[in-house]
């Protein structure tokens, strides 16, 4: 009877924490502002879309975890037709209304498809954003915030049976978007997915990218400096793009909630 009592009063006053504090452990989705299959290409800059792949196993959308996603080949005009970073597939997803969902990352995905893993650590860059609320309530002005973006780099490498054929190594980079912030690993996202704690909602998003380009009908690959200097210039043009016109607008949703 002891035990049944005590188990009671926690119980309750869990409840009263919960309310008091405004906890919600149930988040309800959020939709993107705008699919990201429509993403304005006009606004990439130097970047022309080349190609738009799509997933046509069933199954392997359902391993994803989401219906919400683009796989999209860019082509930088900007640089030499032969460099190693003149092509970036770039694959986003997104989730919402969960804190539970189970989603993929490079070091799963590609050691899954049989490549070896070298190394991984990660970087930081600063990327500048347009402050849409600010240029609103000082009647136009020109508003930037510049935030530090965690980036996780995965080496990976590919190992060829035909006599020669060497082992090519490549790079893959990741970040992530998560309920008006960013990420840059598994561990850092549920850690801020568990600390929102009053919002109604929940979102996430992974941005991952890989450099490449081929030669006399092989493929090649930057090495990991030359696809970290290439970062700088992605990121700066496609996160403000999610952030302006695909991700849901976070700090108004605070304020609403």
């Amino acid at each position: 009877m002891i035990c049944v009592l005590l188990l009671a009063a926690a119980g309750s006053s869990m409840s009263m924490v919960k309310s008091y504090f405004r906890i919600k452990r149930i988040k309800l989705p959020i939709p993107l502002k705008k699919p990201l299959d429509f993403m304005n290409e006009t606004a990439l800059g130097s970047y022309k879309v080349v190609d738009k792949k799509e997933i046509e196993n069933p199954d392997v959308v359902k391993q994803l975890g989401t219906e919400k996603y683009i796989q999209w080949v860019l082509e930088d005009t900007q640089v030499d037709s032969d460099s190693p970073v003149r092509f970036c597939l770039l694959f986003i997803t997104y989730y919402t209304g969960t804190t539970e969902q189970v989603w993929h990352t490079p070091e799963e995905c590609y050691f899954g498809a049989g490549n070896i893993k070298y190394s991984a650590d990660n970087h930081t860059y600063k990327v500048s954003f347009g402050d849409e609320t600010a240029r609103r309530q000082k009647g136009g002005g020109k508003e930037t915030k510049v935030k530090d973006i965690p980036v996780r780099c995965v080496v990976f490498g590919t190992k060829h049976t035909g006599l020669w054929q060497a082992e090519a190594r490549f790079p893959v980079f990741y970040t992530f978007g998560v309920n008006g912030d960013y990420a840059g690993g598994r561990t850092s996202v549920r850690i801020k997915m568990e600390m929102n704690l009053t919002a109604k909602y929940s979102y996430f998003s992974k941005v991952e990218w890989q450099f490449y380009n081929s030669q006399f009908g092989t493929s090649i690959y930057p090495n990991k400096q030359e696809a970290v200097e290439a970062n700088q210039k992605l990121l700066s043009i496609i996160l403000p793009v999610l952030e302006r016109d695909h991700w849901p607008d976070w700090e108004n949703l605070e304020e609403e909630d």
